[in-house]
């Protein structure tokens, strides 16, 4: 197998980090191409519905068309269902055999009929699941025979999403919108584990191999050394050869698996750099831990871990079951954990009147999302407290995101500001120690 760039274990990881290089961007602001596709690219919207639609609407001016296909490209465009979407697939690859179709319909007509399969997919077609299953597991041993392993990473994973949507039919279950990746980042383990086991394979092939050509004739065996005879010549016997270092034992899948979910552990933060330029505490101060050494020494240099992502559209299908009226609310914060490697989300204002749900709903995100949530009463604060003390007579105290920190011993937190517009200085308890200020984004809504 040649040695380049894309065979490297660097190559691999970074594409399973960033498969935007192939599989383009994950914002869901535009249609793929097919390429990008099968390398595991999303929808426009994270919607086959809308990224049909989008695809379709050049298609329903465009001239030389036949009636019946035109009456497909509108049946599917007003409902996409598996049937219709298949339909039109098969009058889009007839139209596109037709050498008198003007060029720009026909280049058209070609591009969308390339791609209906993923659809059909996504809504839910177990046939065209295994159809591309089957076209990307080719494409990965082409990509493998190459050594293109970077490629055939992502290609494997995506063969095994669709191999198992092959086995578990649902077109009797509604489609819901949202995103492709974190599907298919849930089957790096199984691509990884089946990289290996066929490494494995390999290494027992060649073992056959080997074995038939010493039945053929001998290879590979090793002649007994030479000795003297009944000769006393003296000679010395020629050196033995040296035993063929032994190999390890294959690893079993297991092992694998628990390698590559090592490998993927959720990510850290290290909060508090160091502490080494406060004054030690006393034993007595270290006992009380009324010092800031003494009370964040637990946490000093050490990485707390990051809260892992969630899905963004199920975190904002299960609030708006709980909490009908917060859908724009909850859509504005589902929107900063699209493609999130951990959970993370902007500052986030949100105003209506008293007694409409605003601290049930935060409360009930900071569980959904994992996160220990703390509510700090605003209303009526008139310092800075919120930001910490500075170290005076008797002590000093950390600021309440960092104690909360502590607490959780996770360097991910929520933290409900109540009553906010009831503070003097509304401003003031968004400021630090270093006089910053954390500019919140509004949620626009009904609450």
């Amino acid at each position: 197998m040649p040695k380049h760039a894309s065979s490297t274990a660097a190559a691999v990881r970074a594409v399973a980090i960033d498969p935007r290089d192939l599989a383009g961007p994950r914002d869901g602001r535009d249609t793929r191409t097919r390429v990008q596709l099968l390398y595991g690219g999303g929808m426009a919207g994270h919607s086959a519905v809308d990224d049909l639609r989008t695809r379709l609407n050049p298609l329903r001016s465009a001239a030389g068309l036949r009636e019946r296909t035109v009456a497909a490209i509108t049946a599917a465009y007003e409902d996409a269902t598996i049937a219709r979407v298949a339909e039109l697939e098969r009058r889009l690859s007839g139209e596109g055999l037709r050498a008198s179709l003007p060029a720009p319909t026909l280049a058209l007509v070609r591009d969308v009929a390339a791609v209906l399969v993923f659809h059909q997919a996504e809504l839910g077609c177990e046939i065209a699941s295994a159809r591309l299953a089957a076209e990307l597991l080719s494409i990965a041993a082409a990509q493998v025979r190459a050594a293109e392993l970077d490629r055939a990473f992502l290609i494997i994973r995506h063969a095994l999403l669709r191999a198992e949507d092959a086995q578990a039919p649902h077109d009797d279950v509604p489609y819901v919108p949202g995103p492709s990746f974190p599907r298919l980042e849930t089957f790096d383990v199984e691509a990884a584990a089946w990289i290996q086991a066929w490494t494995t394979i390999g290494a027992g092939l060649r073992m056959v191999e080997d074995e038939d050509e010493i039945l053929r004739g001998g290879a590979g065996q090793v002649a007994p050394p030479a000795s003297d005879g009944d000769l006393d010549l003296d000679l010395l016997d020629p050196p033995r050869p040296e035993a063929p270092p032994a190999q390890a034992p294959a690893r079993g899948v297991r092992e694998i698996l628990a390698d590559a979910n090592a490998s993927r552990a959720a990510p850290s933060l290290v909060v508090v750099p160091a502490l080494d330029h406060l004054p030690k505490p006393s034993s007595t101060g270290q006992q009380r831990r009324d010092t800031p050494r003494a009370e964040y020494e637990a946490i000093a240099g050490k990485p707390l871990p990051l809260a892992a992502p969630v899905d963004p559209q199920a975190l904002v299908d299960d609030g708006v079951r709980r909490y009908p009226f917060a859908r724009p609310v909850l859509e504005t914060i589902a929107s900063d954990l699209v493609g999130a490697r951990h959970t993370w989300i902007q500052p986030t204002l949100i105003a209506s009147p008293p007694g409409l749900g605003k601290t049930s709903l935060v409360t009930w995100l900071g569980g959904r999302l994992g996160l220990r949530t703390v509510v700090y009463g605003a209303g009526g604060v008139s310092d800075a407290a919120f930001g910490g003390t500075s170290r005076q007579w008797g002590s000093g105290r950390g600021c309440v995101p960092l104690q909360v920190l502590l607490q959780a011993m996770s360097a991910s937190a929520l933290i409900n500001l109540d009553e906010l517009a009831y503070s003097d200085e509304a401003g003031r308890v968004f400021r630090s120690d270093a006089g910053h200020h954390s500019k919140a984004k509004p949620a626009t809504g009904p609450i």
